[in-house]
């Protein structure tokens, strides 16, 4: 243990505070009291080997390379795609898709994505309980068909958009590093190629919220 490499105060309190939840929360998940997680996120004593494990298991460290490779994709494909971060904010978006809905790259990066959300994102996230429902509920994958109208979500188009999309959680999805949404744009939503929405979970298909069925 004096010779560990790893920071366990520190790598603890970040995960808890990424993932909004109080000492008490993240002491019943490991099943110990709250005055243990104290200790431990003050340094004042380590884990037990008991517990190494489940918090590397909880709390995975990402390499810098594994969003170094995403942002090289996104960088050089002529297509549509977005990057966010675990909480949803933009990372990176491809030049096609700033050119189709006209905004700069540099007011977006960094920011949360919600306010450029359609109105059936918007559904979905509050479907499964927000932001921490989504996590709770591990969706690795949701696909849409939406349809923006000029102006929402505050980009510069001028006619209705209409847009295939599939958004995918990247690494486990209780605890994503990314999420990277690819998209295409299509003539009609009535399109017999456009594949079905959905939202799919670590235990299967999640039904549709009814603004989202037929």
């Amino acid at each position: 243990m004096a010779n560990d490499p790893i920071d366990w105060a520190l790598r603890i309190k970040e995960y808890r505070q990424r993932n909004n939840l109080t000492q008490e929360a993240m002491a019943e998940d490991l099943g110990v009291d709250r005055t243990t997680i104290i200790r431990w996120e003050k340094g004042r004593d380590k884990p037990a080997l008991m517990y190494h494990k489940k918090i590397l298991a909880l709390t995975p460290v990402v390499e810098e390379g594994v969003l170094r490779g995403i942002i090289d994709f996104i960088d050089n494909i002529d297509g549509f795609a977005t990057l966010m971060d675990a909480d949803f904010r933009v990372l990176r978006t491809t030049r096609k898709h700033q050119r189709l809905m006209g905004y700069d790259p540099a007011d977006l990066y960094g920011k949360p994505s919600q306010p450029y959300w359609s109105e059936a994102m918007e559904s979905i996230i509050k479907h499964v309980g927000g932001l921490k429902g989504y996590r709770a509920n591990g969706i690795h994958r949701v696909d849409l068909t939406l349809v923006r109208k000029p102006g929402e979500g505050g980009f510069s188009i001028s006619k209705p958009l209409i847009s295939v999309g599939r958004t995918t959680a990247i690494g486990d999805p209780r605890n994503p590093i990314c999420h990277l949404t690819t998209l295409r744009v299509i003539e009609s939503a009535n399109d017999e190629a456009t594949p079905p929405n959905m939202i799919i979970g670590l235990d299967g298909e999640i039904p549709l919220p009814s603004s989202l069925l037929g």
